[in-house]
């Protein structure tokens, strides 16, 4: 796409933008991007995109029946495990202590991927739970009488059934020096507007839709990251953390 007027940030499906479908979406990689969607340069061609995710999803099947999950990472330990047990671990099996650090566009698109199959998990819930709505009403219809008024509409997933929109902030700053010029953000998430509210500096615009536009500087976008990755950004050379990108923060009811 060589124009978008206005990104999604962080939801990155469809269907969790329900008040917004003139806004487009980061595409994390995989094959047959759909219209709407913007990809940036991404390290993972859509073969190898489509494979971890297939990855992703085998590991959480085996997880769940209780099989050892191998499928994430060649370094799984147990959690209590300290680092210098883990780096005297790998030196026994002849690599390095530390492993090496991953391109930061690498891990950005593992995270948009992981993303991606958390909210398609938490969309098929939320369909389940609705068709599980629709059918106790059926069934209470027929018990008392009363006609059932049809399918219900799905209940959107919450935040806290969707990936953290800190970490995925973090993996959209990794690809910011590809967004064409003049494109705004959407603040899909109402906890990333209520930081964006609390812990920023703004000085907000009204919208015509009752929002609220801001300039903020990538900067000050780093610094709502986990530290983990907000270090990884500003010592990254691409991104030019200087520089001002405008953020539309949506009333509460169009979120």
């Amino acid at each position: 796409m060589n124009s978008i007027p206005l990104l999604s940030i962080p939801r990155l499906h469809r269907e969790l933008l329900p008040s917004h479908p003139e806004c487009a979406t980061l595409w994390p990689g995989l094959a047959h991007a759909p219209a709407g969607t913007w990809v940036p340069h991404l390290p993972l061609s859509p073969a190898l995109a489509d494979a971890s995710l297939s990855d992703f999803r085998r590991a959480c099947r085996d997880g769940a029946c209780g099989s050892p999950v191998h499928a994430l990472s060649l370094e799984k330990a147990p959690s209590d495990i300290t680092g210098e047990e883990l780096r005297a671990l790998r030196e026994l099996k002849g690599l390095p202590p530390d492993p090496p650090e991953q391109p930061l566009r690498a891990v950005a698109q593992q995270i948009l991927i992981l993303a991606w199959l958390q909210e398609e998990q938490a969309l098929e819930m939320a369909l389940l739970e609705q068709k599980i709505r629709t059918s106790r009403t059926a069934l209470k219809g027929l018990i008392t009488g009363t006609a059932s008024s049809g399918m219900e509409s799905p209940r959107l997933p919450s935040e806290r059934e969707l990936p953290s929109w800190e970490k995925m902030l973090a993996a959209f700053l990794a690809f910011i020096p590809d967004l064409p010029a003049g494109t705004a953000l959407l603040a899909t998430s109402r906890e990333m507007s209520a930081a964006l509210k609390e812990r920023l500096t703004i000085h907000p615009l009204p919208c015509s839709d009752g929002g609220t536009s801001i300039r903020v500087r990538i900067s000050e976008l780093i610094g709502l990251c986990p530290s983990i990755y907000a270090d990884r950004l500003r010592r990254d050379p691409g991104i030019d953390a200087s520089k001002e990108i405008s953020v539309i923060i949506p009333s509460d009811q169009t979120i």
